[in-house]
């Protein structure tokens, strides 16, 4: 009988343990994600080539485009898959490589990249 009560009571310790380290844990793993939640997920991509955001344009866009009095290089906001494709990054880099993974820059344009700039730039 007495070995029922001592395993009794060494399982509570355990699971009493293992339920007070679990949000310990949890805290930690969310720090190693906050650049892009401080972004609201959002990826900071570099155009220095606006002719990349016009070859995806359509006419209203690229009128925008010209008429936004744009200095290069233009930052647009973008979400993680958008930057990762136009950027040649694979997703996970862009996600877990700090504060300088928060951005990076355009080596090609899309039509998703097109349209988030143009909503970006004609709210300026």
């Amino acid at each position: 009988m007495r070995k029922i009560i001592i395993m009794r009571q060494f399982l509570m310790t355990a699971a009493a343990l293992a339920l007070a380290t679990a949000p310990v844990a949890g805290s930690a793993f969310a720090q190693d994600r906050n650049v892009l939640n401080q972004q609201g997920g959002l990826v900071n991509v570099s155009v220095g080539n606006i002719d990349l955001l016009k070859n995806f344009a359509n006419n209203n866009e690229i009128e925008i485009l010209n008429n936004s009095n744009i200095s290069v290089p233009v930052v647009v906001q973008a979400p993680i898959n958008v930057a990762a494709q136009v950027c040649g990054v694979a997703v996970n880099v862009l996600a877990q490589g700090g504060p300088s993974a928060a951005r990076c820059d355009a080596k090609q344009g899309s039509e998703a990249l097109t349209d988030l700039a143009v909503q970006q730039l004609s709210r300026r």
